[in-house]
């Protein structure tokens, strides 16, 4: 079975969930908040089960971080390398984006131009994107 992570990286926060395809079955759900805080909140939801954490969370790849290890430490997955795909949510398209795109340099470099229209989002995005992309980089 093929796992795919969904991401949703806001400004202080990250929204997942890790699917199981072709079903779109969803393994496990959870999130990041108050990203740069003393008192971040971690969360991670699977079967029945719910573990949730309270700690600082610096940046977005701490945050990554403790969602990809908690996979591995809850036994969601044996390894990253099952995680074949991630895909990014991105609020702002501007006139480059009205569906679903490959997350390439070329969709980069036009999300980076995207920062000045969604100053708030954008950016986050970016960083989720490269915290992703550096812990699975052949997802």
């Amino acid at each position: 079975m093929i796992k795919v992570m969904a991401v949703n990286a806001g400004s202080s926060s990250i929204k997942y969930k890790l699917f199981e395809m072709p079903e779109e079955k969803v393994i496990c759900s959870g999130l990041v908040e108050r990203i740069g805080h003393d008192d971040a909140h971690f969360r991670i939801k699977y079967g029945e089960n719910k573990h949730d954490d309270y700690l600082p969370i610096k940046d977005h790849s701490f945050g990554v971080e403790l969602i990809l290890k908690a996979l591995t430490k809850f036994g969601i997955v044996k390894d990253w390398s099952e995680i074949k795909a991630v895909g990014h949510r991105v609020v702002q398209g501007g006139k480059y984006f009205n569906k679903s795109a490959i997350f390439n340099e070329d969709t980069e470099a036009k999300v980076t131009k995207l920062v000045p229209l969604d100053p708030l989002h954008a950016p986050a995005h970016l960083m989720g994107y490269h915290a992703f992309k550096k812990a699975l980089p052949d997802a």
